[in-house]
Formats: C-alpha cells, structure tokens, sequence
C-alpha cells in the first residue's frame, strides 16, 4: 500500500500489475499462516469452526471494504461539475483510498506484531513452569 501511494502520480498498468502482484502474494503467505496459528491454539474440536470463520471474515471484509473504498471515491466525483474536475476528483478519491488502506495495514501489522510477542511471552512462561 505505501507504494501505491508513493508512486500514484506516475503509475503505469505494468507498474499496477507488480505491484498488486507483491500485495497478493504478501496476503497469499500471511493468511494461511494466520489461520494456523489460530487453529494451534483452540482445541481441536473447533477446528472446522475457526476455518468458516476466518473465510467468512475474509468474505465480509472484502465486501465491506470495497464497499467503503468505492464510497469514497464516488463522494468525491459526485462534487464534479466538469469532465476535467470529475478526473481531479477521481484521483483524489483515490488518493485517499490509498492513504484508508494504508493506515488500515499499519494496524493490522502492529497488531499482528503485538500477538506475536504476546504468543511468544506466553509460550516462554509455560516453558519455564
């Protein structure tokens, strides 16, 4: 997301292209990773549980998210009045996009880090019990 928003003024469909690519093949290595680490700490009766969960949460998030983000871009081309305008107003509602999504994978990175320290604690306490 950060590049996206560095290099927004000067993107080429290739330049989307790589750098979706690098996006999804960081979310393809993450998720599953997450859903493991979830299921290593829930009993193994709810294992099917935790997995429905975190696909209909990726499901749900998806949609929410494209949702709000076509929201925002839409908000601000509605305050158009001429073609030129409506493309200024485009890429500002994009622009903020960018930024939404970026502050949005910053939490979720300090948060993922919190958990794994929070994990990494608990495991060295109940190792030296």
């Amino acid at each position: 997301m950060l590049l996206f928003n560095i290099t927004e003024s000067w993107t080429t469909s290739l330049s989307i292209t790589l750098m979706f690519t690098l996006l999804r093949f960081g979310i393809n290595l993450t998720f599953p990773n997450t859903i493991s680490n979830a299921q290593a700490n829930a009993p193994m009766s709810q294992m099917a549980d935790i997995s429905s969960i975190f696909n209909m949460f990726q499901q749900y998030g998806g949609s929410l998210g494209t949702t709000i983000l076509a929201s925002v871009i839409a908000f601000h081309q509605n305050q158009a009045t001429s073609p030129l305008e409506f493309k200024q107003k485009t890429q500002v509602g994009g622009n903020l996009d960018y930024l939404l999504l970026l502050i949005l994978a910053t939490i979720v990175a300090a948060a993922t880090f919190y958990n794994w320290n929070f994990q990494s604690r608990k495991q060295a306490t109940n190792e030296n019990q």
